[in-house]
């Protein structure tokens, strides 16, 4: 046997395991960001996610749940400011929309809706938003929002406005719904 053809059934072996998304369904808690979720069938977490976790049915381009946390005091990517002491909800929610107006892979933005909402029993906020991605693929989202100091949590459902929006959309409001914070963040 060669020994490039040995050295391709090793890298074989080793990554067989490494599959980048993992079945989930039932409860998921992370502790490291501090939440706990109920997940439906066929749902599928993606593990090389920094920075939060990210969960899809059909692939990340289709639609996707993301529940994140960000530290108050890091400047968001693209609006450049961070969640100052003493933010009101209402103000977190439109430095978010910003973060989204001054996102350049998405064209079109169109906030839709922005209101006070509930998330994991406490005081937060809800923002529904439209797309287009360069490729011109239009897309919603809706993002539940928390500002608890010293944390933004923020819990995200995208996905291709026709079809596949409408076709989750019960499954994340499930997981919104059973979103809960395993400790006080304070």
């Amino acid at each position: 046997m060669k020994k490039s053809s040995i050295t391709a059934i090793i890298c074989l072996l080793l990554f067989a395991g490494c599959d980048p998304w993992v079945p989930v369904e039932g409860e998921f808690k992370s502790a490291g960001h501090n939440f706990t979720v109920e997940f439906p069938q066929h749902w599928k977490r993606y593990n090389p996610e920094k920075g939060g976790v990210v969960f899809t049915v059909d692939g990340l381009a289709l639609q996707f749940i993301r529940i994140s946390r960000t530290p108050a005091e890091k400047a968001l990517p693209h609006a450049k400011r961070n969640f100052g002491k003493g933010m009101l909800q209402e103000e977190a929610a439109e430095l978010i929309i910003q973060d989204l107006r001054a996102n350049p892979e998405m064209m079109n933005q169109r906030i839709v809706e922005n209101t006070p909402d509930q998330l994991g029993g406490h005081n937060g906020f809800k923002i529904v938003y439209t797309y287009r991605t360069k490729g011109g693929l239009k897309k919603k989202g809706v993002i539940y929002g928390l500002l608890m100091q010293p944390w933004c949590y923020r819990l995200t459902y995208e996905a291709a406005e026709r079809h596949y929006f409408a076709k989750e959309l019960p499954a994340f409001a499930r997981v919104k719904d059973s979103f809960r914070l395993l400790k006080a963040p304070y």
